[in-house]
């Protein structure tokens, strides 16, 4: 047993497996750390995304945004979104922080809104702050309006407000409201996994760049560099093929930590190729077994369809890859023939 664990310890000391596994490791960390699946969010923000009301502690977004509301309370968090075009982000924020707010917000209701300090009216049209300021009133409106049906009490009207989805943007028809509901609780409920997530990425990349240079790390097998190297790129696609981050080639890297941006950036070169039939045959009867640990990005407001990767385009990555290898090498050794030749003479 000391023998295994020892010959396993030298062998993940190798620079090429040590490198890329501490790499992987700290991208995982630093990823979740810099754009979490659900940020962290202010109660003042929360109240301003459902009801419109600018709170002292609201700075204002510093971004244009398409549009801002709320979702339904989970798990004693209460959560709302920033629309923008491709992507919607989350954010929390604790009962107590809402709650001890509603005072303020509940006597704000009755006065119209006629400023902002929303930054991105700053070098705008009239007609465009005043359009953001209109949504603004609409939602104070509505909250205003539930809070005198639930008799002007704080914690019906809360209650009320926090089992609800809510966004002005064109006026939704309830079925918007209702799928936008839908796929954030799937969304919340991918977002609880994200350890499993983070896990799977790890070891997948570790085992993928394992693969692809392990004759490189292991002389015995030198002889199947080709084989490795051709198969990578389909290795790499694999997950996705198989279910997860199902929205690759539709929102950019989405779907997962790192492993969506590692695919995308790989398979650049090829993302010219169609789809084949091929693919189509042979994707339309793979099961998607990895589609519960994706981490589904949410509403967006434009679907981009710039290419696909399959099965095909992959294989054919692969062996271009295995021909540009094997005419470095054959330059390579043919330049150290002419130079042994001629100058060794």
């Amino acid at each position: 047993m000391r023998e295994y664990a020892s010959k396993s310890l030298r062998f993940f000391k190798r620079p090429l497996v040590a490198v890329p596994t501490i790499l992987f490791l700290a991208a995982l960390g630093l990823s979740l750390h810099i754009n979490p699946l659900v940020g962290p969010g202010t109660a003042a923000h929360y109240w301003e995304k459902a009801c419109g009301i600018e709170l002292g502690a609201y700075e204002g977004e510093k971004h244009y945004i398409y549009d801002s509301g709320v979702y339904p309370k989970r798990d004693d968090w209460y959560v709302y979104y920033l629309q923008r075009h491709h992507d919607q982000s989350l954010f929390k924020v604790g009962k107590e922080e809402v709650e001890a707010l509603l005072p303020e917000v509940v006597s704000k209701l009755g006065l119209p809104i006629a400023a902002s300090k929303n930054r991105v009216c700053a070098g705008k049209s009239a007609s465009f702050c005043t359009s953001e300021l209109h949504r603004k009133n609409e939602k104070r409106n509505t909250c205003l309006s539930m809070f005198e049906q639930s008799e002007r009490n704080e914690k019906a009207f809360l209650d009320r407000l926090s089992q609800l989805t809510t966004a002005t943007l064109a006026s939704p028809e309830r079925d918007r409201l209702e799928r936008m509901t839908s796929e954030f609780d799937a969304r919340w409920k991918h977002a609880k996994l994200v350890w499993i997530t983070c896990g799977f990425e790890f070891v997948f990349l570790v085992c993928w760049w394992l693969f692809t240079f392990a004759p490189r790390i292991l002389p015995s097998i030198a002889g199947r560099s080709w084989l490795h190297l051709m198969l990578s790129p389909l290795l790499l696609m694999l997950p996705h093929y198989l279910g997860y981050a199902p929205y690759l080639f539709t929102f950019g890297p989405s779907g997962g930590i790192v492993y969506p941006i590692i695919a995308m950036l790989i398979t650049l070169p090829v993302s010219w190729i169609p789809p084949s039939s091929v693919d189509v045959a042979i994707l339309s009867v793979v099961p998607r077994p990895l589609t519960w640990i994706s981490q589904v990005p949410g509403d967006a407001m434009a679907w981009s369809y710039g290419f696909f990767v399959g099965p095909v385009a992959a294989l054919l990555y692969g062996a271009s890859l295995v021909a540009i290898a094997g005419t470095v090498a054959w330059a390579r050794r043919r330049i150290r023939w002419l130079v042994a030749t001629h100058w060794g003479a």
